[in-house]
């Protein structure tokens, strides 16, 4: 005789699993344990909605507004991910360039 108990398992179950993927990322961190957890990345051409001039002018204003807040100790200075590498690189560039104009003058 079919009780219908296993089925009842079975979605009870499956709804605690489709309530664990709902959660955003904030609200992993307040359970007790991290526990049945994937990670999808997502990327979009925003350029195709908002246009590339907006984009760049608004990622501009954010940068400014980020390197105006008040850094943690007097002499460090506020940077946003990535900043220094991308400093690193233009100058490194800047050298190279620099550099290849100087040998190119020696032949």
């Amino acid at each position: 005789m079919d009780t219908g108990r296993g089925r009842a398992l079975s979605a009870t179950r499956h709804d605690c699993y489709v309530d664990r993927l709902r959660q955003a990322t904030y609200q992993i961190r307040q359970r007790e344990a991290e526990y049945a957890l994937s990670q999808v990345f997502i990327a979009f051409d925003i350029t195709q909605s908002a246009g590339a001039a907006w984009i760049e002018q608004e990622v501009d204003n954010i940068i400014a507004d980020l390197q105006q807040a008040e850094p943690e100790a007097p002499a460090v200075e506020v940077m946003f991910p990535g900043e220094r590498v991308l400093r690193t690189r233009q100058e490194n560039l800047t050298t190279e360039s620099r550099s290849t104009r100087q040998f190119g003058k020696q032949l």
